[in-house]
């Protein structure tokens, strides 16, 4: 009976595994993240990168050529009116001013000599003691002298404003934003020296869609968030709205800044926002962009139709897609109100499974 022992345990061990059965597996599906479409809201908010610039910008050139003796300013600096920013060496202008001064002197000299003999001759003249040509002699000789005296003056006028010139003065308190001019360097009277922005009002210039400018006008409230400030906020007006675009459909929009903030200089970048009462697609459909994708054959999203409680199945909708607005596409056609589409992991995603709504 013992050869029989192991064989028969055997067997029973072997029932007794192959009656056991493993529990199933339960499905893990991925969550995902979804949004219901709904139409877009009644105001929205847009922004638009520019660069601050004062409101009045003067390019200043000196009015005489010469050897630029001194500079006074450099870049940055806050400078009133009438402060000498640069003098050209007026030693030339000065010799030329004291020629024209002596020429004057000279000229006055000749024209009272001139002015003295008219008068006499006149009355001898009138006295018919000397005939109608030394008369007439006389008085063009007067009337030459009269005129050599008035261009001499003239000319005299003309160079002290050269050596005044030789000064090269702010025209407007403000600050220096440019210095295009080095010491001791030949500088004529066409070749820009300095440019100077106005403190007084600061301007932000931005370029805005053409979907947009029509629901911007004049007025209206504008705010610039300034990075390098450490996100300091200014408010500001429109004050001016393009009829002309840039190109690229882009229209220029201007802000100025209220109140005149010494922190913001001309150059510096600066984030500005619109906000549009009514939305400017206000019942339109709008997807974040992150919902949308594009394959071969266009644009797409996934929706996800609900099966039970949180399992959706995954289905890819091709839509048609319109403005990029600050929270996303416009989409045209595709999608409909009460639509729940995927809002992120689009790469992952794949046409009928099912996923878990996040």
């Amino acid at each position: 009976m013992k050869k029989y022992i192991v064989p028969i345990l055997f067997v029973a061990l072997m029932t007794a595994c192959g009656g056991e059965k493993e529990a199933p597996k339960k499905e893990r599906l991925r969550p995902v993240r979804s949004m219901v479409i709904s139409e877009s809201a009644s105001s929205d908010a847009y922004v638009f990168t520019g660069t601050t610039k004062s409101t009045l910008e003067s390019k200043l050139s000196f009015k005489v050529s010469g050897q630029l003796k001194q500079v006074n300013v450099k870049v940055g600096d806050r400078v009133t009116k009438g402060t000498v920013l640069a003098s050209i060496d007026p030693t030339d202008y000065l010799v030329e001013l004291r020629q024209s001064e002596a020429n004057k002197k000279a000229t006055e000299a000749q024209y009272v000599s001139a002015r003295s003999s008219y008068y006499r001759i006149e009355k001898l003249f009138e006295a018919n003691s000397l005939p109608l040509s030394d008369f007439e002699e006389a008085k063009a000789g007067f009337e030459s002298a009269k005129a050599k005296l008035l261009a001499a003056k003239e000319q005299v006028a003309a160079v002290r404003n050269k050596v005044t010139y030789t000064r090269l003065e702010a025209p407007i308190d403000g600050v220096v934003t440019d210095v295009s001019v080095e010491e001791n360097e030949m500088v004529s009277s066409s070749s820009k020296a300095f440019t100077m922005s106005a403190t007084s009002k600061v301007e932000i210039k931005v370029g805005v869609p053409e979907n947009l400018i029509a629901h911007l006008s004049e007025g209206m409230s504008a705010k610039a968030t300034f990075a390098s400030l450490n996100g300091k906020v200014f408010p500001g007006t429109v004050t001016e709205v393009g009829y002309s675009s840039l190109g690229g459909s882009t229209y220029l929009v201007t802000v100025v800044l209220d109140g005149n903030d010494k922190a913001i200089r001309p150059g510096m970048p600066a984030d500005v926002e619109f906000r549009v009462e009514g939305g400017a697609f206000k019942g339109n459909i709008v997807v974040p962009a992150s919902a949308v994708g594009e394959d071969s054959k266009g644009r797409f999203v996934y929706t996800l139709e609900k099966q039970s409680g949180k399992v959706a199945k995954v289905k890819k909708a091709y839509v048609k897609i319109g403005a990029l607005t600050p929270r996303g596409f416009v989409i045209k056609e595709g999608l409909g109100v009460g639509q729940v589409v995927a809002t992120a992991g689009l790469s992952v995603l794949l046409e009928g499974v099912s996923v878990r709504l996040d």
